[in-house]
């Protein structure tokens, strides 16, 4: 089994700031524009035995753009711009229309395939199986404490000639929630190629949160035969969190699987700004 540790300390800086069009928030007929920015700052990355005070790198992990338009309190358009390794794109714009039998969601946006709470500084191993960013439909419907969520998607994919083309996914949530208790999402997707059926869950327990996630899949497409997470935060306080968390992933044909545990602690400043600190181990083990 191989395995490596990595010490980061990370700073991330959040800002946010709303303003209305001259009307009250309930004022129905006069749009309303929100925008919000985030930067996230990283500082280290660095091995202990490596680790120098003096010369800490320090660079942009990303940063976001969001504006939010209500036209009415039925409709309303996003969009978020989002600047990552050096190239800044119009990462998402949708509309939603809300009526009292169901909520139309059209455009680019993030489709409702599994959770993938991070908690820590970095993302979960099965998110990149998972996030779902595409142009699509999404149709939506709640009846008491169930959530109904399907949604119909167009992606790039490679064709068997190596030429571009696009591809029909369709996905499907059930979500249910039970408000300062436990939610539970039971998502899946089917595309050409690629089958994945996901189940994660929430648990509050008090000050803890709990976080349970894992997925299979299969198909020429797929990234991983299964990943999984597990994860356990403490909120100390209302400005001091500390998480811990298991992922372990297994790429489709390969014989070894890949694993790591964090810890990770978060302080929040008033509310625009946090930072955040985590130890990271990582491993390769041979899947049996």
């Amino acid at each position: 089994m191989k395995s490596h540790s990595l010490s980061k300390p990370s700073l991330a800086i959040a800002l946010a700031c709303a303003g209305a069009l001259g009307t009250p928030a309930q004022t129905d007929s006069i749009p309303r524009l929100e925008i919000s920015t985030l930067l996230n700052l990283d500082i280290g990355g660095t091995r202990p035995a490596d680790l120098s005070i003096s010369d800490l790198p320090i660079e942009l992990a990303d940063a976001e753009i969001g504006a939010t338009m209500r036209l009415r309190q039925s409709m309303e358009i996003r969009t978020l711009l989002v600047h990552q390794d050096g190239l800044a794109t119009l990462d998402q714009a949708f509309a939603t229309w809300t009526t009292p039998m169901f909520d139309l969601t059209f455009g680019k946006q993030t489709l409702p395939l599994g959770l993938f709470e991070a908690r820590l500084i970095h993302d979960p191993l099965l998110q990149a199986d998972l996030e779902t960013i595409a142009p699509s439909i999404l149709i939506g419907k709640r009846i008491g404490i169930a959530t109904v969520r399907t949604a119909l998607a167009s992606e790039p994919r490679e064709s068997d000639s190596g030429e571009g083309q696009l591809s029909t996914a369709a996905v499907g949530a059930l979500d249910l929630e039970w408000p300062e208790a436990a939610s539970l999402r039971l998502s899946g997707k089917i595309a050409r190629h690629l089958r994945i059926l996901d189940l994660g869950a929430r648990l509050q327990l008090g000050d803890f949160l709990i976080d349970i996630e894992g997925f299979a899949a299969d198909g020429s497409l797929a990234g991983a035969d299964w990943a999984t997470l597990a994860g356990l935060t403490w909120n100390a306080t209302e400005a001091l969190s500390l998480s811990t968390r298991f992922d372990a992933r297994k790429a489709v044909g390969a014989d070894d699987w890949d694993g790591s545990v964090a810890v990770g602690a978060r302080h929040r400043f008033a509310e625009i700004a946090y930072a955040g600190a985590e130890w990271l181990q990582i491993w390769t083990a041979t899947a049996s």
